[in-house]
């Protein structure tokens, strides 16, 4: 963890030496807490997503209207397929941290990449599912790779 945290930290400064690096080094730390913890439990927790939330809020790189709707969508996108899946099925297929750590993430980096994070969280999933051989049936934790797609495209669309 403490390698992988220099790392990020590194690769953030390396690609923008100012105070944005400083932030999206903050932002990849606070992910990778988060995706080692929903790895590790299927859990994102409250402590952890809301400040993420409101520090993207005050300090995040694209412009505050598109964060404050980054916000909003990227919750309400996951809350409502959440609430979909356990009307259809009569239980949970998606946790609310996901919707959360989305709309984390939106708060950071607006709604106008909240797509291509999602894209690249499906293929993050992919990979892991065929690497691991998993079952049509095991759980994966879509926050890890929420998190690893969120970082990646703060690198490649604001460092």
């Amino acid at each position: 963890m403490e390698l992988g945290c220099g790392l990020l930290g590194g690769i953030s400064i390396a690609c923008s030496p100012n105070w944005n690096g400083v932030a999206g080094a903050f932002f990849g730390w606070m992910l990778a807490t988060l995706a080692i913890i929903d790895r590790d439990h299927f859990w994102l927790p409250d402590r952890l997503n809301l400040p993420l939330a409101l520090l993207g809020l005050a300090i995040g790189p694209a412009a505050l209207p598109d964060r404050l709707i980054g916000a909003a969508a990227g919750f309400l996108a996951l809350a409502s397929i959440a609430a979909a899946y356990r009307l259809a099925r009569g239980r949970v297929g998606l946790g609310q941290g996901d919707a959360k750590l989305l709309g984390a993430i939106g708060a950071w980096l607006g709604w106008r990449v909240l797509p291509w994070v999602v894209l690249a969280a499906c293929g993050i999933g992919i990979l892991w599912a065929a690497c691991g051989r998993k079952g049509r049936l095991d759980r994966l934790p879509l926050g890890t790779m929420l998190a690893a797609a969120g970082w990646g495209t703060w690198v490649i669309a604001f460092a």
